[in-house]
């Protein structure tokens, strides 16, 4: 991909019109943009899709930005994104949204789905994460408010969440009926991970008829994705925004993808951090805490929602196995001996 060759006089007034070869000639690159977006490099997919939002109306601003988002592509095309053996696999899906950001004031949505051990879901472990699937886009309905446009984000991470869950029950278990596709989506454990305060309580506290959301729409939006998520049994986490890592799938800038260049940092390699306390980002860097630093061990019994259905899901997998279940003298630890490997549903390691 080459760049455009802008002259110096015409980098003074970026706010004039391209023309009309440079209008088709950007068309083309971003969508070879676009493509390498969706193939293997995540970290341009924001940059990119707000970027599509003027092409109708192309000034040499826009050349230029497009000139910094090929340079920035080229680097990113090294990075090779691992796909690693999970032997307890469960999804974990993050998801953003950002109110208004584009040209048109329209949010951006986006969201991430790995493929983790699935001790990532307690925040006792830290896990290697296979990510399967992202996509960063314009919401499809204008948002009146920023917790409308992270409910829309939201429910689009989790029904991609929920397909994954599916392929995965269906290569791990048998085939199955679509007519009960939510108890075949139950067998595997999922996470649905937030950054949004208000609709991390709307969805895990509120017990009211609207989840105590004042606009209408974002309340019925939000109630069919609760519902979803109790009946397939999704467990509900929120992460300040420095650990979430679909930051970077809805805004531009070194700060918003810092929580996905540090998961290339580590090797893709990622922990879910609970916080009791729920301290913002900017308060945890005062306070000298790193983004994965936990503020408490592991995650409570009463904040896990969701995770009690997935430990039967995988006693009903060891079952389909011929598992062989033994009480350990002592301890009360109960292990699965299927055909190649043994879970211990306490702490959720594996050994073979």
């Amino acid at each position: 991909m080459c760049e455009f060759d802008i002259p110096v006089h015409r980098r003074r007034c970026p706010d004039s019109p391209a023309g009309a070869a440079e209008v088709t000639r950007l068309k083309g690159a971003l969508g070879q943009l676009q493509w390498l977006a969706t193939q293997g490099c995540p970290r341009i997919s924001a940059e990119l899709s707000l970027l599509l939002g003027y092409q109708s109306v192309a000034t040499v601003d826009t050349l230029l930005q497009a000139n910094k988002l090929v340079r920035k592509a080229r680097v990113q095309a090294q990075i090779k994104i691992p796909f690693r053996f999970i032997r307890n696999p469960s999804v974990v899906t993050w998801t953003d949204a950002a109110w208004g950001i584009r040209r048109d004031q329209s949010s951006q949505g986006g969201y991430f789905v790995g493929i983790a051990e699935k001790g990532i879901l307690f925040g006792d472990e830290e896990s290697p994460v296979n990510l399967v699937s992202w996509h960063s886009g314009k919401l499809t309905r204008v948002s009146r408010s920023s917790c409308d446009a992270e409910v829309q984000g939201a429910s689009e991470g989790e029904e991609e969440g929920e397909y994954v869950r599916l392929v995965l029950s269906e290569l791990m278990c048998d085939s199955m009926s679509l007519f009960q596709w939510q108890g075949a989506c139950a067998r595997v454990p999922d996470g649905l991970v937030l950054d949004c305060r208000g609709l991390y309580d709307a969805l895990g506290r509120s017990e009211s008829s609207c989840l105590g959301l004042k606009d209408k729409r974002s309340a019925l939006e939000a109630l069919a994705l609760k519902r979803s998520m109790t009946a397939t049994g999704s467990a509900l986490r929120w992460g300040h925004s420095a650990s979430q890592l679909a930051d970077c799938m809805t805004k531009s800038g070194s700060k918003a993808g810092a929580p996905f260049d540090l998961f290339v940092e580590k090797g893709f390699r990622w922990r879910l951090v609970f916080d009791p306390d729920y301290i913002s980002a900017k308060r945890r860097v005062a306070r000298g805490l790193r983004p994965l630093d936990p503020t408490f061990d592991t995650v409570p019994p009463q904040a896990t929602p969701g995770l009690e259905k997935t430990v039967d899901a995988w006693e009903f997998i060891e079952n389909r196995l011929g598992a062989l279940t033994i009480e350990q003298e002592g301890f009360g630890e109960r292990w699965f001996l299927g055909p190649d490997r043994a879970i211990n549903l306490r702490n959720m390691q594996a050994r073979e």
